[in-house]
């Protein structure tokens, strides 16, 4: 058993000073800067805020289901929607099917609104409901440059 240990420590450290003689060339190459491109698509608005009302859902079905960090979720919960939450009985629901409908509407330079609606999935089974995002951007500067920051957060439809 030990000479197994020993031989595979010797086989171990030897490959790890082989690959160290190696040279790695960095190129700034073109068709390699293509491969890591970002796609805009992924990043767009309705991503974005579909996102958002994605973690949103998650909080609270994490807050049914570990009471004991409900005070540490309940501070991240006011971040997403200040006048309050969205009633769910059971830790066994899901969001699915999130769209947008209509066009957004812009309120102010920096204030948007958008209206989402969704599947609510439970063992009850399922049922469509919507909420408005409130969209807020600005310009912060990051570093000396230039950023445009974004906050979402939502309002219940009565």
């Amino acid at each position: 058993m030990r000479k197994t240990i020993f031989v595979l420590v010797i086989w171990i450290l030897s490959s790890c000073g082989n690959n160290m003689n190696k040279e790695y060339i960095v190129t700034n190459d073109d068709s390699t800067a293509s491969e890591y491109e970002i796609d805009r698509k992924d990043f767009t608005l309705e991503n974005l805020v579909s996102e958002r009302l994605k973690n949103y859902f998650e909080l609270l079905k994490l807050k049914n289901e570990h009471p004991e960090f409900q005070e540490d979720i309940l501070k991240q919960l006011k971040d997403f929607s200040k006048e309050g939450f969205i009633k769910t009985d059971s830790s066994n629901f899901s969001v699915e099917n999130i769209r947008t409908v209509g066009e957004t509407v812009v309120l102010s330079d920096s204030l948007k609104s958008m209206r989402l609606y969704y599947d609510s999935v439970s063992t009850n089974g399922i049922e469509t409901d919507s909420i408005d995002a409130l969209i807020m951007t600005k310009i912060i500067l990051l570093d000396g440059i230039e950023t445009k920051s974004t906050k979402i957060s939502f309002l219940r439809i009565e």
